[in-house]
């Protein structure tokens, strides 16, 4: 017995030693979870010439009093986890037009929900303005092209402890950053009926009118804006600020390219719409572009009225006969007394007599009809779109009540 009691303070040291040695093991076969987000960045457009492109996550993103979800300051401070700066490079400094895709991994993700995962932009040495020296280029679950402008939420939980995204990053949708450095920016959708054109569409921008009948704008060229499958169909063009006209043209370089629309032009209106950019509106949405696919064959020319016209305005009818019998092929309305030019679009080929009317749809009134100046008779003469003609300016008429 004396022996047992002897033995008993060894005894109790090594079940405290053996406890701390159990301790210690758990710890180290079963370390705190975290969560690990990989997946890979798809990057469009050419890569800035210089900056960090870096990857963040952030567990809020707070767009009260911003209004905007794409906004830097809706993170309102630094992000929680981020790639290095040195990260993100360009692959291939040579392509230019595709899109380049880096896969990424990022671990030690304390467990949680996170709000967005975000690409953005670092101006080298910038300053307090964080929208134009930190903008964000790319949001999880978001497109800047669409309605859809709300990321999507990451959650990491034991049960999920690894996610796998896909992430798409806009360098051509994005930068420069619109309302910085006294740069804007146009934006709207191109909407084609017809196949999309093999070498795509081209936006021409110019500081003039430009269309089919008014080619003379091409001198007033600022630039151009390629949409080369119909998987683009959305534009964001970096521009100064200043006034811009915007025309549609398949995407081959002038004078081999053929007119598909013009922004502003309607049934009713010949003239080209005006877009200005400002400090005030640093950003113009334009809507939808339509185009059309064959080439618009199209007929176009100027109106002499003399006299007063009547209240109701003037319009010129095609029709496949002359005098007119059944309804017009095509009609373009003048309600403006001032207005001269008149541009009939998607004129179907064929002989076509172009004459000018009332514009009245129970009051036919006839006030004069396009006569071939070379033709030295005084019948109206028809005017032919083919295949190969595509379109005829100068198709002038004279009238008067």
């Amino acid at each position: 017995m004396r022996n047992l009691f002897r033995l008993l303070p060894a005894l109790l040291l090594g079940l405290l030693v053996f406890a701390g040695c159990s301790s210690d093991d758990d710890n180290n076969n079963n370390p705190p979870a975290t969560g690990t987000l990989t997946g890979s960045v798809i990057f469009h457009g050419e890569w800035p010439d210089s900056g960090a492109v870096q990857l963040s996550i952030f567990d809020n993103w707070n767009n009260e009093g911003t209004n905007c979800y794409w906004c830097a300051t809706s993170a309102g401070g630094p992000p929680d986890y981020s790639t290095d700066a040195a990260y993100f490079q360009d692959p291939d400094p040579t392509n230019t037009s595709d899109a380049d895709t880096i896969a990424f991994s990022l671990t030690g993700i304390t467990l949680g929900t996170y709000e967005t995962v975000v690409t953005g932009w670092r101006r080298p040495g910038g300053g307090a303005n964080v929208e134009c020296d930190e903008p964000v280029i790319g949001m999880y679950g978001a497109n800047p092209g669409s309605s859809d402008t709300i990321p999507d939420a990451v959650t990491f939980n034991t049960d999920h402890l690894t996610h796998t995204i896909e992430l798409h990053t806009w360098f051509n949708l994005r930068l420069p950053v619109a309302g910085c450095s006294d740069t804007g920016r146009v934006e709207g959708t191109v909407n084609l009926s017809g196949d999309w054109p093999a070498p795509g569409v081209a936006m021409i921008i110019t500081s003039q009118p430009y269309s089919a009948w008014q080619p003379e704008g091409i001198a007033g060229y600022r630039g151009r804006y390629a949409l080369e499958t119909s998987d683009e169909t959305f534009f964001s063009i970096p521009l100064i600020y200043g006034s811009y006209y915007i025309s549609l043209w398949t995407n081959v370089q002038p004078p081999n390219h053929q007119y598909l629309g013009c922004y502003g032009v309607s049934a009713t209106d010949a003239h080209p719409d005006q877009v200005a950019l400002s400090a005030s509106a640093p950003v113009v949405s334009i809507g939808e572009l339509s185009a059309v696919m064959p080439p618009p064959h199209w007929i176009s020319g100027t109106i002499t009225f003399t006299g007063e016209r009547p209240a109701e305005g003037i319009m010129v009818m095609l029709n496949p006969t002359f005098p007119p019998q059944g309804p017009p092929t095509k009609v373009f309305r003048i309600t403006d007394a001032n207005e001269t030019l008149y541009a009939i679009p998607d004129v179907p080929a064929g002989a076509h007599y172009v004459s000018l009317w009332k514009n009245s749809s129970t009051e036919y009134v006839l006030y004069g009809a396009y006569f071939d100046p070379d033709g030295g008779d005084q019948d109206p003469d028809p005017v032919t779109i083919s295949d190969v003609v595509y379109g005829l300016n100068g198709i002038d008429i004279s009238g008067q009540p």
